[in-house]
């Protein structure tokens, strides 16, 4: 990155991580505390590896709003709270209030590579939008290097096409994206043990909790 080209800022999405609120589809094999830890702990470890690879300053984007003062702000990161009625409403309140260019990372893939956290960085820096798809066909990531009209339109999220249609906007838009790594988003029992398989501090966490269940 040169003195010239602008510093990226990283906006990690993350909710407060209260039993039965938060990680609730794997609650039946972690149940709700456990999948309440096991949230905090993802916070925790994506904090850690943007820290570390993230060429630019990071924030935590809180939801719901004001409660990032409860569990947030012992980071040392600036904190701000998403608002809005859907999560695209939610991404693009963050990404103004940010400033360009900036990016949102969901806490589902604390196990991203440092690469691809320092490959967005520099083509956002370079003036390039850029996506991290995820597996489930939504995505992880998402960098603007300037605003992009209608981006969300017509997206249901929570489906299974959620990528497909943001990249038909940013397409329709003529602001194609730099496409990251995809990855597999920790959401579902099954995601648990194909990422542990290869991320240490999740098989750790796992580990742990099936020794507390033992007890």
């Amino acid at each position: 990155m040169t003195h010239d080209e602008p510093t990226p800022v990283l906006s990690l999405f993350t909710r407060e991580p209260v039993a039965g609120a938060c990680k609730t589809r794997l609650a039946p094999v972690l149940g709700d505390e456990g999948a309440a830890r096991l949230a905090a702990e993802m916070l925790a470890w994506t904090v850690d590896v943007a820290r570390r690879h993230w060429p630019g300053p990071v924030h935590i984007a809180a939801w719901p709003p004001g409660s990032g003062a409860r569990f947030a702000f012992g980071f040392g990161l600036p904190v701000i709270d998403q608002r809005g009625d859907d999560l695209g409403a939610r991404l693009l309140g963050v990404l103004s209030a940010t400033g360009a260019p900036n990016a949102v990372m969901g806490c589902d893939v604390p196990h991203v590579d440092g690469a691809v956290l320092r490959q967005a960085g520099q083509r956002l820096s370079a003036g390039s939008h850029v996506v991290g798809p995820a597996e489930d066909g939504g995505f992880y990531l998402l960098g603007l290097a300037q605003p992009v009209p209608g981006l969300f339109d017509g997206i249901e999220w929570g489906g299974a096409n959620v990528y497909e249609r943001l990249a038909a906007n940013a397409a329709r838009a003529g602001a194609p994206f730099t496409e990251l790594a995809a990855l597999r988003d920790i959401d579902t029992p099954s995601d648990l043990a194909a990422v542990a398989s290869r991320f240490a501090p999740l098989e750790r966490f796992l580990a742990g909790h099936a020794g507390l269940a033992r007890g």
